[in-house]
């Protein structure tokens, strides 16, 4: 019954990719790079019934009659369709959210960014998709039948700050297009600036004045979200962790605090080592390709764990439609189907003289790098397009991608890399900004906090100013349930680590511990906890207790 699984998860890609063409550029399937999805209400309606179809397909195979690599298959596409499922039919998100420009931005962002073909074809495929983004946007007005006011409020500013990236798109192209292809890209992009204002005009004309003022999701339906998760965890218990947590974290920054400036109170302290900053945002983007370098090369020389050849992770400025949903850094993966394995490390610009600065202070810039890239992100990711099965990468689960990011941060301390009590403050006031994302992603969505409690918890606890408080929870509205993974997912991960390591004993190897890990891909923990199970006991290692 094997081949019988694979060849479902091959139609069930093929599905997607044609039901969502910028998914195929994102797997790396690159015939379909010059199209765009189809926008509109029922498209959506019918993904809906179709998806459903493939759940049913997959839950009626018998697990039994798999093999064990092909039951953790079999059981992660299950979990990936219930909680889409979840999301389109329950959430419904995409009925309050307009989303098209986020939509359009990512269609061309991959395209733009990472040279896996020449730029003039890639230029093609992005004139193609501009030329289709009016009819797109069009479309899409279809879909928002019960608008929200702060997610209008958010795509209006992204909207207006699109254009800045279409006229970097066209410069660039002045030195690669021919004149005729060049003269067609400029009204392609024209057409594209025109159909993106009447879009800001129908939004705030039509969409805002009929807007709701409610986006939480609600505690009946975050707690279903949270066991669709497999978290192992209540909603409950992971806030009990998080407030558990938080003072635990907050008392290691005063013990910090005291050992860098004896007296001097936290904040003091943060002050102190967040104003120790690059003079400018160019040097700022100098010392984060600097750190990606040199946590590369001491995972390599520490032999920590093996990265694979072919990879690479460039550092590139946050595109200008982005900013105001990114305040500091994130992170665009590999393509699965691409053999050069390049990431995009975005870094998102800053007024040399503005407080934003401090945020990218010597001390986070080296602790963010380790999380976004080397052995964070960047290689969990790569090491996940690589596994042969293309289920991980299909699954993301949120806890294994950033709770490994967030696990590496603790391990490359631990094998003493840049290990100053700064980095290491710096690393904990990120632990309690975790801490409390925890707190906030369930009182936000169990409607216990608004926004501004939301922006104020932030302010007080991690120190953060009131811009990038805001700009933070503008994003955790949209995500509910993501941001608690962070934690939760180092949390679940530390503990697998001991129990391997008890169940090893005098035998224990971190090597293996750690390849096993990134091997298994982006699938959820308790799935990865199967797989290590079954390899110590083919090991000959026996079960715990």
């Amino acid at each position: 019954m094997d081949d019988e699984l694979d060849k479902l998860v091959d139609e069930f890609v093929q599905w997607w990719v044609e039901r969502n063409p910028i998914a195929g550029t994102v797997l790396g399937l690159h015939e379909y790079d010059h199209l765009l999805p189809d926008g509109s209400r029922e498209a959506v309606l019918k993904e809906i019934e179709e998806e459903k179809g493939f759940l049913k397909r997959f839950e009626g195979l018998d697990p039994d009659k798999l093999s064990f690599q092909k039951q953790i298959e079999r059981d992660a596409m299950v979990g990936l369709g219930r909680l889409s499922i979840f999301g389109m039919e329950e959430y419904r998100q995409w009925e309050s959210r307009p989303f098209a420009v986020d939509i359009l931005g990512a269609s061309i962002l991959r395209l733009y960014t990472m040279d896996f073909a020449p730029l003039k074809e890639r230029l093609l495929n992005i004139m193609s998709r501009i030329q289709k983004a009016p009819k797109f946007l069009e479309e899409s007005k279809t879909r928002i039948t019960k608008p929200v006011k702060l997610w209008v409020e958010i795509q209006i500013q992204s909207s207006k700050r699109f254009p800045v990236f279409l006229d970097e798109i066209y410069e660039t192209a002045k030195d690669v297009l021919e004149e005729a292809e060049l003269e067609t890209l400029g009204k392609a992009i024209q057409e594209m600036k025109e159909a993106l204002s009447d879009y800001e005009k129908w939004m705030e004309e039509e969409l805002l004045p009929r807007s709701e003022e409610e986006y939480r999701l609600g505690k009946e339906k975050l707690d279903k979200l949270i066991g669709l998760k497999r978290l192992g965890l209540s909603t409950g218990e992971i806030r009990a962790l998080g407030l558990d947590y938080l003072d635990r974290f907050k008392k290691v920054l005063e013990e910090l605090a005291e050992v860098i400036k004896p007296g001097a109170t936290v904040e003091e302290v943060r002050e102190q080592v967040k104003s120790n900053h690059p003079e400018s945002f160019d040097q700022v983007m100098e010392e984060y390709r600097n750190s990606i370098t040199e946590s590369k090369k001491f995972i390599e020389e520490n032999k920590m764990v093996t990265i694979p050849p072919g990879e690479e992770l460039k550092v590139v400025e946050t595109p200008q439609y982005l900013r105001n949903i990114i305040p500091f850094a994130a992170y665009l993966s590999p393509m699965k189907f691409d053999k050069k394995k390049i990431g995009i490390y975005l870094v998102t610009p800053v007024e040399e003289k503005s407080e934003l600065m401090k945020k990218h202070s010597y001390a986070g810039i080296m602790n963010t790098s380790v999380h976004e890239g080397y052995p964070g992100h960047h290689l969990q990711l790569t090491m996940c397009d690589l596994n042969p099965s293309i289920v991980p990468t299909l699954i993301h689960a949120t806890e294994t991608v950033e709770g490994w990011a967030h696990y590496c941060e603790d391990w490359m301390k631990e094998k003493g890399f840049d290990d100053t009590p700064e980095t290491r403050f710096i690393q904990t006031v990120d632990l309690v900004w975790r801490a409390v994302r925890i707190i906030v992603d369930i009182d936000l969505h169990s409607k216990i906090m608004d926004f501004d409690q939301a922006v104020d918890f932030l302010v007080e606890h991690v120190g953060l100013e009131r811009p990038s408080a805001e700009a933070e929870v503008r994003r955790y509205t949209m995500h509910p349930a993501y941001q608690l993974c962070y934690l939760i997912g180092r949390h679940l991960i530390t503990e697998l680590r001991n129990e391997v390591k008890e169940r090893m004993g005098d035998k224990w190897d971190e090597g293996f511990f750690h390849n096993t890990f990134l091997s298994a891909g982006s699938l959820p923990v308790f799935l990865i906890r199967q797989i290590f199970d079954n390899k110590l006991k083919e090991m000959g290692f026996p079960p715990q207790g």
